[in-house]
């Protein structure tokens, strides 16, 4: 299907790609900002993700718009590949300053292209990153002063930003509906972590403003939450885990301050914001990635503490990529345990909770009721859905 440009639209569309957005995700680097990080992944054999969730984006937009669109983007990798996957014809803006030059683009040429679209007289912006992104993007509009609405394609490994749809295919919802009333936005805040710092086990959030996005809050995932956890709490997740975790299994540990304080408990001590491995009751792998997990723990039974992103909801898929669905599949029935205050979970309006999973075999073991323990002889039935819809 090819949507044909038109002198009169009802929606234009400008579209920008963060090509390297997500790349440190598998293998465990906590963020892909920084040419020397993005170097890393790429030698860990990374890849990154935005282009193939900006055209998951389009292709689905393609499918369910009704009404004739015009998409402006940049070139090559920053949008035209996109739409060139998903058949969809294009403008594209004339290139940016030194882009050629460029095995890939920067972050100023994210901030370049998003001024040069608004120049252009766009109705929103879409883009296809994670917080980094969002930032460069708050940067551009900020810079030129505008109260342009935009939409992340969630595309980052750390997305705590509010701007985010639940996934690409939710986007593209977001996309449809507010076009039939395309005045109603809300502010969403803009909020990313210190990465280096992050990468030394330190969770550090700034927020660096708001940016307007479409009124459609039912598919946006919401900024995180940070979590406060009664230490009363703990003791009693700690010890409903210690009754099912298996020693001679190899248990992985979430990333997550949760997690983390029922593993003090256990006498573990955890990277925080890593994913480690308990086995016969020490951590034998500490902050590993999707590689050296399966490396440490191939031929073992596998089993899995991990609890919900605060305020978002998220088990799978935000900020602890390095669990894949190779690794995912390898869980029994029972393995998963799902931790949460009754606090935190209270603050998640008692679910639902979501998974972000590529793969049809994950989803369909994930999603449904999911048993979460909340404490001493304490487990509740909550819901888990597939973030696409």
């Amino acid at each position: 299907m090819i949507a044909k440009l038109q002198a009169e639209t009802h929606l234009r569309i400008g579209l920008v790609v963060n090509p390297v957005a997500g790349i440190g995700g598998t293998v465990g680097l906590k963020g892909s900002d920084g040419s020397d990080i993005q170097k890393q992944a790429v030698a860990r054999g990374a890849s990154p993700r935005a282009q193939h969730q900006a055209t998951k984006m389009l292709r689905h937009f393609a499918d369910i718009r009704k009404n004739t669109f015009e998409i402006i983007t940049v070139s090559k990798e920053m949008g035209e590949f996109a739409t060139n996957n998903a058949n969809i014809e294009a403008e594209i803006l004339e290139e940016l300053s030194g882009f050629n030059a460029l095995s890939h683009s920067t972050a100023q040429h994210t901030k370049e292209a998003v001024q040069s679209l608004d120049l252009r007289g766009v109705d929103l912006v879409v883009f296809a990153g994670g917080d980094g992104t969002a930032r460069d993007v708050h940067a551009a509009l900020e810079g030129n002063s505008s109260r342009l609405p935009v939409l992340g394609i969630p595309a980052g490994v750390k997305m705590q930003s509010g701007v985010f749809a639940r996934s690409a295919e939710d986007a593209a919802v977001i996309l449809n509906d507010w076009s039939l009333e395309p005045g109603k936005t809300v502010p969403a805040e803009i909020a990313d972590i210190d990465e280096e710092a992050h990468r030394q086990g330190v969770l550090t959030s700034q927020l660096y403003g708001y940016l307007n996005v479409p009124d459609t809050r039912r598919r946006l995932q919401g900024g995180k939450v940070g979590s406060s956890i009664g230490t009363q709490s703990l003791p009693g997740l700690a010890s409903e885990c210690a009754k099912l975790i298996d020693s001679e299994a190899m248990c992985l540990l979430g990333p997550g301050s949760t997690v983390q304080g029922v593993s003090e408990h256990f006498g573990a001590e955890t990277s925080l914001l890593g994913v480690d491995v308990l086995h016969r009751g020490e951590i034998i792998g500490y902050d590993l990635s999707a590689y050296e997990l399966h490396q440490l723990t191939v031929n073992y039974r596998l089993q899995l503490i991990v609890s919900p992103i605060g305020g978002q909801g998220f088990l799978f898929g935000r900020g602890n990529q390095q669990l894949d669905s190779e690794l995912l599949t390898r869980l029994g029935t029972n393995d998963l345990l799902i931790v949460c205050t009754e606090d935190k979970l209270a603050q998640l309006g008692g679910g639902p909770l979501y998974i972000d999973v590529p793969d049809a075999e994950n989803i369909e073991r994930f999603t449904g009721y999911q048993r979460v323990i909340t404490g001493t002889k304490q487990t509740a039935s909550i819901l888990v859905k597939d973030a696409r819809h």
